[in-house]
Parts: C-alpha cells; structure tokens; sequence
C-alpha cells in the first residue's frame, strides 16, 4: 500500500497519542505538527525524525506539499471546522476527532464537499473499534441475544479529566461526551431511531457557571422497538468508568470496566480489586490504533469506511436534540432520515 504523508493538527493529549500511533504505523509518515504551542510540537519532534512544527497560520505549508495525503484533527473542537474546510480545499483525506461540528447544517456542509472531492472524511469514533465493544456489536448481529430489547451504556469521568480551560471551549456534555455513547446505541440498534429525552444536573458549580452540566442521563426510543438508555458524568471519583449492556430476549452482554489486574482479593476485611483505569487515553489505546490501521485501510481504498457520513449526521442531530430537550424538559421527536 501507498505510504500517506501525514500532518497532525493539535499535539494536546489526544495529539500526543494519535502522533505515537501514526509514527509506529508502517504505513504513514508524519511529516508535520501543527499547534499554537510550538513548544508542546518540540516535545513530540524530540522523539520523531523528520518533522517539521507548524503554528496554525503556517498550516498552508502543510497543506501545499503534494506529498501529504492525510490530515488527523485533534486540535480543540470550536476549530474543527475551519481546519477540516482547509484539508478539504487542499483535497487531503481527514480523521477529525469528535465532535465534527457543533450543527447538523454544518457538518452537512463538511461531507459534501468531501464526497464531492472524493475524499474520506472520517470522524474518530473510536469506541466501536475497541476489542469488548466490538464482540458484543458481533454477537447481536449473530443472533445470540435473540431480539433486543433494551441497550445501556455508562461512561463516567474522573474529575481530574476536565479542567475549566476545556469547559471553556467544550460544546458541552452532548456533543463532548455522550455522543460517544448516542452513537454506540444507535451502531447496536441499528434502526431509526424515533425519539430522545434528557435530563442533566450541575452538582459541581464548576459547570453550572460554564452553562453545562456534570451529569445526564438520556433515553432514545427506536422504530424497531429498541429503548436505549445512557448515563454520563463528570465526576467518577472512582476512576473512568466504561460500561455496555444489551439485553435480548435469549439472554445479556455485558462489558465491564478494564483494570490492570483483574484478580480479586477477598480476606475477613472483605474483598479488594485493582481501581480500574482512570484515562480514555489509555482505556481505548487499542482502539485509537485501530481506528488508524481502518482510516489508513480506507484511504488507500481496501476498506470502506465504517463510520458513515450518514451515522455521524444521525448522532450530531442527537446531541443537538438532547440540548434541546434538557432547556424544554420535553421529549424531542426525531423527524430526520439521513
């Protein structure tokens, strides 16, 4: 297969992870970093060859050079759509972290141009390339469960995972965090879905002065009669808590948590297990390089792309109503098709 040059947008956490994996993939060859802290893009430099760092004003440089054909995002989200409207004008292939955009309209906008130019325009799902997800999307399509009935994620945060800089410049909770879990359900339900209700609370003032909410819980009914139940937070004191559930009419799957060590101690005092995982960074590390090896896969035309246009359309439109319906308390109707 054809070795992509590669440019990294962004070299924050996220970056530094995306840059460790595009430099141990044999089939890329990052060439450029592009970030406002120059100093941040030294550091990743120091252990990669043949870099060159970028600030954003200087991204033409970048995107001018014939020899780049993919672009990864993972600068902060309120720049997404800028960044992805240039690597679609210079006719690069583009991984984009979530959330694409903050509207519908917009990230409409977006894969048009991309289908347009034929190019992948690819947004980093990454929960549906982790092994135990993957299982379990496997097994409900094998039947093994029977009808299902009934899919529930929890995705728990530390607090120590958000700051006030990030709640700064955060969508907020739908489309920062539970649209990971919205596109989960609907990836598992696979059918329309027809409603959605939420609710949220600010225990945390922290949130409450940024306009969000620390905790919500939301309810997704589908045509095919599936009801998808999701739980996020902020405030996991007990680490980063990753949960799914799928219950059919023959029986349940279930995904725990990921630990360290996963023997239990149980002595006169009780019982004592390792804390689970306290980072998305390292709880999806798997599925990160996945995502990769499939964006890759795709862009030099082996694979066709699995996170669709259509299905990332679906989960923005979701978020946007779950905002909706937590100002309105009312259950918001889904009248799309996409």
């Amino acid at each position: 297969m054809e070795i992509l040059g590669t440019t990294l947008f962004g070299v924050g956490r996220m970056g530094k992870i995306h840059a460790k994996n595009i430099n141990e993939h044999p089939q890329l060859d990052l060439r450029y970093l592009v970030d406002e802290n120059k100093e941040c893009s030294k550091t990743v430099k120091g252990k990669i060859n043949k870099i060159t760092a970028l600030f954003p004003n200087e991204a033409t440089i970048a995107l001018e050079n014939s020899d780049i054909k993919a672009c990864i995002i993972s600068t902060p989200f309120s720049s997404h759509r800028d960044i992805v409207e240039q690597c679609l004008k210079y006719r690069k292939h583009i991984l984009c972290e979530k959330p694409l955009t903050p509207t519908l309209k917009e990230a409409e906008e977006l894969f048009k141009i991309a289908e347009t130019r034929g190019l992948n325009l690819m947004v980093n799902f990454q929960r549906r390339f982790d092994p135990q997800f993957r299982e379990i999307y496997d097994l409900v399509r094998k039947g093994e469960i029977g009808n299902v009935r009934v899919i529930k994620t929890t995705s728990r945060d530390p607090p120590a995972m958000v700051s006030l800089d990030y709640l700064k410049s955060s969508p907020g909770i739908f489309f920062d965090s539970a649209i990971h879990d919205i596109d989960i359900i609907c990836w598992l339900a696979n059918s329309k879905p027809t409603s959605i209700y939420a609710v949220g609370s600010a225990t945390d003032e922290l949130y409450a002065e940024q306009g969000d909410v620390d905790s919500c819980c939301i309810t997704i009914t589908f045509e095919n009669s599936i009801i998808g139940n999701i739980e996020v937070s902020r405030n996991a004191v007990q680490g980063y808590d990753q949960r799914l559930e799928v219950f059919g009419s023959k029986g349940t799957l279930q995904s725990d948590n990921k630990r360290h060590k996963l023997v239990k101690h149980l002595n006169e005092e009780g019982e004592r297990i390792d804390p689970m995982i306290q980072d998305c960074t390292e709880r999806y590390a798997e599925a990160y390089k996945e995502v990769l090896s499939h964006f890759v896969k795709a862009t030099n035309g082996t694979e066709e792309i699995i996170v669709k246009p259509n299905q990332v359309l679906m989960a923005t439109h979701l978020a946007e109503l779950c905002k909706k319906s937590l100002a309105s308390g009312n259950k918001e109707f889904v009248t799309l098709s996409f």
